[in-house]
C-alpha cells in the first residue's frame, strides 16, 4: 500500500507558526542558550503533534502530545541537512497519520548538523500497523535525502497543495 495516499492537503502545514519563548540575549551563557533551544524544541513539537491531532485519527490529543514530547526527549528525530521525521508508535492514534510541515526560516530540533530544521515529515500509528509506516520512513531516511531537487522544490513550493502535488507526482 503506497504512502502516497495518506498525504493529503489537510495535513500539510505550508507555513507552520510556532509560539516560541524569547530567544537569550547575546551574552547568555551555554546553560542559558540550551533552555532556550529546549524550550524552543518543545513548542515545535507541540505544534506538530497539533497538526496530527487536527485529523480527528488521535484519541487523547493531550497525552498524544506528551507521549510524542518524551520520544523527542529520549532521541531527537532530527536527521540533518534541515529535515526532522518526528516519528511515534502509539495506541492514541486510531490509524495511520502523516503530516508534513514547513518553515521557511528553520527552527531549532537539536539536528545532528546543528542546522535550524524547515522540512518536517511526521507519522503516528498503532503498533501494529507497520507496512506504510515503515515505507514512509524508509523513503524519508533514503530517498527524499538523497534528492536534494525535491527538498528545493518542496521549500519553494508556494502553498500545501503544491507540497501535495509535488509528492504525489514522484514515482515512487
Amino acid at each position: 500500500m503506497p504512502f502516497k495516499r495518506y498525504i493529503v492537503e489537510d495535513m500539510v502545514d505550508a507555513d507552520l507558526k510556532v509560539d516560541l519563548p524569547a530567544g537569550p540575549p547575546p551574552d547568555a551563557g551555554d546553560e542559558e542558550l540550551a533552555l532556550f533551544r529546549k524550550q524552543a524544541k518543545e513548542k515545535t513539537v507541540e505544534a506538530l503533534a497539533d497538526l496530527m491531532a487536527s485529523s480527528g485519527q488521535i484519541r487523547n490529543p493531550t497525552r498524544f502530545r506528551r507521549e510524542l514530547l518524551q520520544r523527542e526527549n529520549a532521541s531527537s528525530s532530527a536527521i540533518g541537512k534541515g529535515i526532522a521525521l518526528p516519528h511515534l508508535r502509539s495506541m492514541r492514534p486510531r490509524r495511520l497519520v502523516i503530516a508534513i510541515a514547513r518553515s521557511k526560516t528553520g527552527l531549532e530540533f537539536d539536528a545532528p548538523d546543528g542546522e535550524p530544521v524547515q522540512l518536517f515529515f511526521c507519522i503516528t500509528a498503532p503498533p501494529y500497523d507497520d507496512n506504510v509506516y515503515l515505507r514512509y520512513y524508509k523513503w524519508v531516511t533514503t530517498e527524499l535525502l538523497a534528492e536534494q531537487w525535491l527538498k528545493d522544490a518542496l521549500l519553494a513550493a508556494s502553498n500545501s497543495h503544491e507540497m501535495v502535488g509535488i509528492i504525489r507526482g514522484l514515482y515512487y
